[in-house]
Order: structure tokens, then C-alpha cells, then sequence
């Protein structure tokens, strides 16, 4: 996802999606997490990993992956994923 949910850091009380909208989402994710094996976004454009909250404290990683333009005093870069057979997930940030 390009916007995903949750908090904008440079502005604290700022949330990326609407209450409900994040609600309705966060709910498809917990009926199907057997399914996931993480989320990627973007937009912050920086190299993060976030963890949405769930009801039952089950949770997710989402991974931002950075920008690969230098404005706005981004650090460019690309993400490389390599998931297993056995669903586990190798993550390398390369910066430029």
C-alpha cells in the first residue's frame, strides 16, 4: 500500500486514514493474519518497520521502504525481500 495506516510522526496527532476506515482495515487484517506475512508500504519515504495494534494484541510488521528520490532530505534507497519457503522473511535496506 502506498499510504498505509497509522501515525504521522513529524505530526503527532495527525493520522495517515480516516478513524473508521483504519478500524475496517485493521479488522480484515485480524481475520486473515494467518494469511499475511507482513506489509509493505511507503509514503513517509524513509526506511522504517512499524507494528499495527490489534484488539487481541496480535501483530503484523509493516515495513516502509525508503524513497529512491534525495528530495526532501530523504536518504535514498530500495528495499530487497527474500521470503522461504517456510515463510520467513529476510529484509536489506541498500542506501544509495
Amino acid at each position: 500500500m502506498h499510504i498505509p495506516p497509522g501515525q504521522w510522526y513529524y505530526q503527532k496527532d495527525e493520522q495517515f486514514w480516516k478513524p473508521d476506515s483504519t478500524e475496517e482495515y485493521l479488522e480484515v487484517l485480524t481475520k486473515n493474519r494467518d494469511r499475511i506475512l507482513m506489509l509493505l508500504g511507503a509514503h513517509v519515504h524513509m526506511g522504517e518497520i512499524r507494528a499495527p495494534k490489534f484488539k487481541d494484541q496480535v501483530s503484523l510488521t509493516l515495513m516502509m521502504t525508503p524513497s529512491v528520490a534525495p528530495i526532501f532530505a530523504n536518504n535514498p534507497g530500495y528495499s530487497i525481500l527474500e521470503v522461504s519457503n517456510d515463510g520467513n522473511i529476510d529484509v536489506t535496506w541498500n542506501y544509495f
